[in-house]
């Protein structure tokens, strides 16, 4: 190869060259994932899981899949992860407000304020709210107490944590929650409020998360930017 780009041209010296280059970063990649099939995954104690909860034990059901996400990034298993909470459709998934805390309807009427007259619907949803809150603070609680490089796996986890819609099918002004990342360039700063400092598409968070993981995406469906206010 050396010998070829002696005798090139200028253009085609530089064609080769990012073609070897192309040709280095693949069998880069190929030697870091030899690598890593190779290395042993740590071990984990699962005695404390609890894999025969159903949708009817919401409380264990959710620790349960928190718990399964924890052990798989400890693990190194994978490093991204989804976990859609339950769904609104009549069953046991909509039932968990009631299944859990004894409420008077499912997570459907709930949302749409039918559970109770006034504030006390209102009340209703809240208690329902925190009841995932805490559930998701206790997953958090576990990462943050898990050291990991020069933080803990928190510090090196985007957490995003958000919802269907805003109110009844609305899909504006969502309350959204970002926590991790501290090693990744997000910056935690309390409530941000983008109606009163200018509107934004949600896709300038994806933006902002693709970013900081170091992905080199120009854009992402209507984003116009990243957050700047949350990017340390």
């Amino acid at each position: 190869a050396k010998s070829m780009q002696r005798r090139v041209s200028a253009d085609d010296n530089q064609k080769i060259g990012s073609y070897l280059e192309s040709i280095r970063a693949v069998e880069k990649n190929i030697e870091r994932m030899e690598s890593w099939a190779d290395t042993p995954k740590p071990e984990v104690d699962p005695s404390n899981l609890s894999l025969k909860a159903t949708v009817n034990e919401p409380e264990l059901f959710i620790d349960t899949m928190y718990d399964l996400i924890y052990l798989a990034f400890k693990t190194d298993s994978t490093r991204y992860a989804t976990y859609m909470l339950q769904s609104m459709i009549d069953g046991p998934w909509n039932d968990m407000p009631k299944n859990a805390l004894g409420l008077p309807t499912g997570h459907h009427r709930l949302a749409h304020g039918a559970a109770g007259s006034g504030r006390k619907s209102m009340e209703n949803l809240g208690t329902y709210d925190k009841f995932q809150g805490d559930r998701l603070g206790r997953f958090l609680g576990k990462m943050a107490d898990t050291p990991e490089g020069n933080g803990s796996m928190l510090d090196n986890t985007i957490v995003y944590y958000g919802t269907s819609n805003s109110k009844t099918h609305v899909n504006r002004n969502y309350p959204l929650l970002v926590t991790g990342g501290s090693n990744l360039g997000i910056k935690h700063c309390g409530y941000h409020n983008f109606l009163t400092t200018g509107k934004q598409p949600l896709c300038n968070l994806y933006m902002t998360f693709l970013q900081s993981l170091g992905v080199p995406a120009k854009s992402f469906s209507d984003s116009t930017g990243v957050i700047k206010e949350i990017l340390a």
